[in-house]
């Protein structure tokens, strides 16, 4: 009897785990690529020969590959952005080719001839260009590298994919706007709720490395996008030095048409105060195999409408707020927190009476048992009457008619406000956004990254029915906070 036992050869075992660990971590079906791919021969430069065996590495990094035997390599997994790559060989004189730069999802190709030595050997450097016909490159896609944001006066990523052909306000090719994927790391990270930019709105101009604007024919790799698809690379830390910038502004509106814009020609220097930096550099202790970076942005914009705190929202006429206090009236006789309109005719003998009625139609009936009404007296003032005790007198301001045909009266009631009367703004806004990213390099192959974006916003819509009560309008609010762990293994080189 004979046994037979079978293994699987090691290269077949960790492509089944690669597997294994792609189906359990990754939460789509593809995920978006985020690194580039360097690929060319080394040869003779006198006999064309190809070179095996030669080395070819990205300087200041730690990845490089060997030739074969037909003098090809191939470097994978290299992060956008611009490089050096140097090849040599024994007995021929190195050579370098700088200004190479590396899209993600794209191959760059960089040919190396060397030549043999002589009795001084020297090095030879070149700049490579690149071709003006990418033949890998299957869609419309745009790229903006570091260096041309860096360039441009923008100040958020949108303004950055609004000067892209085939987007305009944010549509790509006139599709709507929860049409379009954001993809920031490989990562989808739009609002799964609106379609919107979702943690993508985070990401601060400092912190990308490269952006993609894809707007037709998108890869199989690009799922849940109709119009177009956003992609952005962060920065990881550089592996020498720390190295970071910050940036402070500020500015003012000025208009000289004050009677529409109030306080418009008050000159505030902090009126809308931007602070952004960026620091990123080797974690101390661990050298080049664990890097940080990490983003923040401080925005504040008064905007260009203003108006008065003449009254705040707990300005009202009822007793059963302890804030308020005109809470009770003259006769100490509760006046509750009603809704209904004022008809004319309510008191016999006075054509500028009005009485008091609720929804269904019905004369409010105060506690004297007497119909609650409102005069214009000889003074130019409403007088709330309850035909008893010592009148409250409001000042009166205009008489209309609403859509119903109803002749309701409006009373400003300023001798009732608690407003402090400072002039303030209707439609403010502040944002707050961070990104914090590690990037952990154990060994050549194997890449681990931590990335976490957050988000808060405060903003008011200008309302002018709330120019004399601003705190009464409405105030939005965003929060959003993103966080996702990528890892990169190359299984061969």
């Amino acid at each position: 009897m004979r046994l037979y036992s079978s293994r699987l050869a090691p290269s077949i075992v960790l492509s089944l785990i690669a597997v294994l660990l792609t189906t359990l971590v990754t939460p789509s079906p593809l995920a978006a690529g985020t690194t580039g791919k360097i690929a060319g021969t080394v040869k003779d430069a006198k006999t064309n020969e190809p070179l095996a065996g030669a080395s070819v590495v990205i300087e200041g990094s730690r990845l490089g590959a060997r030739t074969d035997a037909d003098g090809n390599y191939t470097i994978l997994n290299v992060a956008p952005g611009k490089y050096r790559v140097r090849a040599s060989y024994v007995g021929y004189q190195p050579q370098t080719v700088g200004n190479i730069s590396i899209r993600a999802d794209f191959t760059s190709r960089v040919e190396f001839d060397l030549s043999a030595e002589g009795v001084v050997a020297k090095e030879v450097s070149v700049t490579a260009e690149r071709p003006l016909i990418i033949k890998d490159q299957t869609s419309t896609v745009a790229v903006v590298t570091a260096e041309q944001i860096r360039a441009l006066p923008v100040e958020n990523f949108d303004q950055v994919v609004s000067l892209q052909a085939g987007v305009v306000d944010g549509r790509f090719r006139g599709g709507r706007l929860g049409e379009v994927a954001y993809i920031v790391d490989g990562v989808a990270v739009q609002d799964v709720f609106d379609g919107g930019k979702g943690g993508a709105r985070t990401v601060e101009p400092a912190a990308i490395q490269e952006l993609q604007v894809i707007t037709g024919a998108f890869n199989a790799e690009y799922g849940q996008a109709l119009s177009g698809v956003v992609s952005i690379v962060t920065k990881d830390g550089g592996t020498e030095r720390l190295a970071g910038n910050l940036t402070v502004y500020t500015g003012s509106y000025f208009s000289a048409r004050s009677e529409i814009f109030q306080n418009i020609t008050a000159l505030n220097p902090v009126s809308s105060p931007n602070i952004q930096g960026s620091l990123g550099g080797p974690v101390p202790g661990f050298g080049e195999k664990l890097t940080f970076f990490v983003s923040g942005r401080g925005f504040y914009n008064e905007g260009y409408f203003f108006g008065t705190r003449q009254y705040r929202p707990t300005d009202v006429l009822s007793q059963n707020n302890p804030d308020n206090p005109f809470g009770l009236s003259r006769t100490n006789d509760a006046l509750p927190a009603i809704r209904g309109y004022f008809v004319p005719g309510g008191a016999p003998g006075s054509a500028n009476t009005y009485t008091f009625r609720d929804k269904t139609g019905n004369p409010y009936i105060g506690a004297d048992g007497q119909p609650l009404t409102v005069a214009t007296g000889p003074d130019g003032k409403a007088i709330i009457d309850r035909q008893n005790g010592m009148p409250m007198y409001i000042p009166y301001y205009v008489v209309g008619r609403d859509r119903d045909g109803v002749l309701g009266v409006l009373n400003n009631y300023q001798n009732l406000g608690t407003g402090d009367g400072k002039t303030v703004p209707l439609a403010p806004f502040t944002r707050y956004s961070g990104q914090g990213k590690l990037t952990f390099r154990p060994f050549e192959r194997l890449k681990i990254s931590a990335n976490a974006l957050y988000e808060n916003e405060t903003s008011q819509g200008y309302d002018i029915g709330f120019s004399r009560n601003p705190g009464g309008n409405s105030t939005g609010y965003r929060e959003g906070l993103t966080a996702y762990l990528t890892t990169n293994f190359t299984l061969s080189s």
